[in-house]
């Protein structure tokens, strides 16, 4: 529990301003605690997160399918995904110094952009939809070499036409 929330406690509840079901109820409006659970490790009881039986907070059940060992060895998981990312930009000078060009800034559904620097120039396309989306690349622009996408079935390059898969992200090199 938060200090502030404590003192707060002390503060209104404890000197007889409001009654603590009041008070309660108010802090569960913005309490971190309605939207977070223990961090899931592993499989193993309590998710390996506390050797109690009873957590301040209750580890999510999906935890035996749901962890980061489970996530540590897919070589598709979102954990290795994002560790690729950190890689690609770690290496790529365009990504941090780079030209930003978004290319189609009013679309309902798709973040397209290129980030250029001098010879270099890598195509980002994202969909952030729930639905399959096709998607023709604007200003002839053409997709080159895919290097990385969170759906590893993917390989459309040399095309204008995306077809992308709910939620998905590729990166291309022009």
């Amino acid at each position: 529990m938060r200090i502030a929330v404590k003192n707060a406690y002390k503060a209104l509840v404890d000197t007889g301003k409001i009654p603590a079901q009041d008070f309660l109820a108010s802090e569960a409006k913005v309490a971190r605690d309605n939207a977070r659970t223990p961090m899931q490790w592993d499989s193993s009881p309590q998710a390996r997160f506390t050797t109690s039986t009873h957590p301040w907070l209750a580890v999510n059940p999906n935890y035996e399918q749901i962890n980061a060992a489970q996530e540590e060895s897919d070589p598709a998981s979102v954990l290795n995904y994002v560790r690729a990312l950190i890689v690609l930009r770690a290496h790529t000078q365009a990504f941090v110094y780079g030209d930003f060009e978004d290319l189609d800034p009013q679309h309902p559904h798709v973040f397209a952009y290129t980030r250029t620097l001098g010879a270099e120039k890598y195509l980002v396309v994202e969909n952030f939809s729930s639905a399959s989306v096709t998607y023709t690349l604007p200003n002839n622009l053409t997709a080159g070499k895919l290097l990385l996408s969170d759906i590893p079935a993917s390989h459309q390059a040399n095309t204008r036409t995306l077809n992308l898969a709910p939620w998905e992200s590729r990166i291309y090199k022009q």
